[in-house]
């Protein structure tokens, strides 16, 4: 197994209030979490987002399997009272909540958790497609004209901040990408935000008849697309309050 140190952000002051893990999505990175970190860290929490291997500040390197990523945030610590992870960095907290100890609660937003078979090459071609290097701020918010300008120009610092290279082995080293079972064996309460199906949600709601475990809840945001934390952060910021009381 290759390890890497990540690099890290942080909110809020250390050993004060609860502590709450973010792990950013593909083609992003921590800084991303602004708005809902600075918001948390407002009502007393700690709050500490790494940049994932081969995003952002962090090293690059050859492997992009799940719990090589999990085994990257070795350095941020345990005993954290809720881990949140968005996207792909939805199944990196999973595989992260899956140790002992890790965490006491778990909030996934749209979290990328299975693609079929025949759909796997599509979405990596849709996902390569999409990364722009050459992303600016105003780019970014012609296609997303409701977003804050902060997260415009978040987004085009984290696709600048990876490659095509990185986010076409973060899918591919870990193909059959079939891993919802990693939900089953959770011991940590969690919920799942899902974006709307008609809007490009990831995470469809019929995968919650295939997930055996009461412990795993789900709630489904109608007319919400993937990036919850930028078109609701106040929503995200709610929930995490809510698992944390």
């Amino acid at each position: 197994m290759t390890s890497i140190t990540p690099f890290i952000r942080s909110w809020g002051r250390p050993g004060r209030g609860p502590r709450v893990l973010l792990v950013h999505g593909l083609s992003s990175y921590s800084g991303m979490w602004w708005r809902v970190a600075s918001d948390l860290a407002d009502r007393g929490c700690h709050v500490v987002a790494p940049d994932l291997r081969g995003h952002g500040l962090s090293p690059s390197t050859t492997r992009y399997r799940f719990a090589d990523m999990a085994a990257d945030l070795t350095p941020v610590g345990s005993g954290w009272d809720l881990v949140v992870g968005h996207s792909l960095g939805g199944l990196v907290a999973t595989e992260y909540a899956r140790e002992p100890d890790r965490c006491e609660h778990l909030l996934l937003l749209d979290p990328l958790m299975d693609v079929p078979d025949s759909a796997f090459d599509g979405l990596v071609s849709d996902l390569l497609a999409e990364l722009d290097p050459g992303a600016t701020s105003e780019s970014i918010r012609v296609l997303h004209p409701a977003w804050d300008r902060e997260d415009c120009f978040h987004k085009a610092v984290g696709a600048r901040a990876t490659s095509p290279y990185v986010v076409e082995r973060c899918l591919r080293d870990n193909v059959p990408y079939h891993h919802l079972p990693k939900l089953e064996g959770l011991s940590v309460t969690t919920t799942i935000l899902g974006s709307d199906p008609r809007c490009g949600a990831l995470f469809h709601p019929d995968s919650m008849s295939l997930i055996d475990n009461a412990r795993v809840t789900y709630r489904k945001l109608d007319g919400t697309g993937h990036s919850i934390q930028r078109e609701h952060p106040d929503l995200v910021v709610r929930q995490a309050i809510a698992q944390l009381s």
